[in-house]
This record gives C-alpha cells, structure tokens and sequence, in this order.
C-alpha cells in the first residue's frame, strides 16, 4: 500500500487496523464498532481513557481523509492534543447508559419492541466512523467538546449553526465565542468570508447536520424529557426521528470518508 502525501505514522495505523479487524478491506469500517479497540494498546488509546472518537484508528482516519480541515492535521498534533476526536450523535444524552443489552429510556417510557430493536442497533451504529468529527481542543474554561455537551446537549445541529454565527461574527455568546477565540489557529481561515462556513462542512463532510431543524427534536436529555414529563408517545417519535436521521448521515458520511481515503492511497486491497 503506497501513501501518496504525508502522514505516515497515520497510514501504518491505518494499515494495521485495516488487516487486523476488516479482514483487509477498508469498507468494513463503515460498520466497525471502534468499541472493539478497547484494550488494544497499539490501535486503542495506549496511555489515555479510552475514547471510540479519539482511538489511534480514529485520529488516524482524521488525518487521512480530512487533509484540508483547519490548520492541518496531523497525529503529532493529536497526541500534544491541539485536536480531539468527537462524537457527532450521542448516545447516552437522549437514551441514557446502555449496559447489558438494556438501556436506561426502556425503564421510563413505554417503547415498543419494535424502537427498542433500533435503539439497540443504534449503541452500536453511534460508535461508527462516520460519528466521529476532529475538533480543535484547546480549553477556556471547557474545550469545545465538553462545551457543546454544556450548551446545547451534545446536539450537533445547534453547534453548526453556533459556528456559522462565529465565523459571519453574528452575535457574541459570553462562553462560546471566547472559546472559539482560543481555537482561532484552526478557525480563522474559515472565518470573515462568504464562503468559509461552507467549507468548513465540506472539509469535515458535516454537511448532512446544517440546515436539519427538526422542531419535533428538542435538544433535550432524556433526564430533561423525563422531568418535564414527556409522554411515552411523544418520546418515541423523537426517537424514531433521531435515530432515523442520525443513522441516514453516519452511512452516508462513511460512504465519502471511505472515498476520501481511498483516493489518499493506491492499492489492489482498498
């Protein structure tokens, strides 16, 4: 397998995830569980709390198929931790801890076998590559992974359109915009142009988030629908249409991020 460009710490990853776990075909990663990377001390988190979004195999990815992200990306950067990996659709905020083949919303809405089969699928669909996004991460009071958890739930579409807001300097928001201040290194060449916040979606293939305002998908937690006494039917629906057009994106962004790095390599294997 020959690298046509630069990182090779992150092509040799690659390959090794790539003949260790996909049975040497790249396109099995579009349905990898990165969960199965756990105690893997070389594609895994060797040294850190173990993360699907920010394992090797992961960091590596981003590096490969998003050469044009930021300031560029590379593993050097990754492990002085300049950029993290993310989660695009949680898990946990809108159906809460998921452990034994059970998760937590079943015990407190009234869901049916059938939704309760797609949550299922979900805990594994969520930990898929085409979830995973790099952000820049250097930290205010809170990077910007755990300030979008802070803000707005982790939902990814509100956090695209609080970045579109930043990059046209449409309002100032006490935290955020401090915050993406401090990132400024990687967001200032998208930032003050017409065009900016739409390559900033194209270089990450987000997108498929921009633009969904779904009204019937409040950014709440489940611990917040339950409080506000959401009924179980309710409930449900936002269910269906989360998973429903989660699932539609992560498949879709897989497709291109394997595209994207198939194009990065020539090969009879990929």
């Amino acid at each position: 397998m020959t690298r046509i460009g630069s990182d090779i710490r992150a092509q040799k990853i690659l390959e090794t995830f790539t003949e260790r776990y996909l049975h040497g075909n790249l396109c099995n990663i579009k349905t990898f569980d990165l969960i199965k990377l756990k105690g893997d001390s070389e594609l895994g988190c060797p040294g850190r709390n173990f993360d699907c979004d920010d394992t090797n195999v992961a960091r590596a990815v981003y590096v490969l198929a998003f050469p044009n992200a930021y300031d560029g990306l590379s593993m050097e950067k990754f492990d002085r931790r300049i950029y993290r990996g993310d989660t695009i659709n949680s898990f946990k905020t809108l159906m809460g801890t998921f452990e034994e083949g059970h998760a937590e919303c079943e015990d407190h809405f009234n869901l049916t076998p059938d939704l309760c089969k797609k949550i299922h699928e979900f805990i594994h669909t969520y930990h898929t590559i085409g979830n995973m996004v790099p952000l820049p991460n250097i930290k205010t009071t809170k990077t910007l992974n755990l300030m979008r958890s802070s803000l707005w739930n982790d939902f990814f579409p509100p956090f695209t359109h609080a970045v579109k807001k930043y990059l046209y300097e449409e309002s100032y928001h006490e935290k955020f915009t401090p915050l993406m201040d401090a990132n400024g290194f990687a967001f200032d060449r998208y930032k003050g142009y017409e065009s900016g916040f739409g390559e900033w979606l194209e270089d990450l293939l987000i997108d498929g988030y921009y633009g969904y305002d779904q009204p019937l998908i409040p950014p709440l937690s489940m611990r917040q629908h339950i409080k506000k006494g959401t009924s179980s039917e309710i409930y449900s629906t936002i269910i269906e249409l989360f998973i429903g057009h989660s699932t539609s994106v992560i498949t879709d962004r897989a497709d291109k991020i394997i595209k994207k790095l198939k194009q990065s390599y020539t090969t009879n294997n990929i």
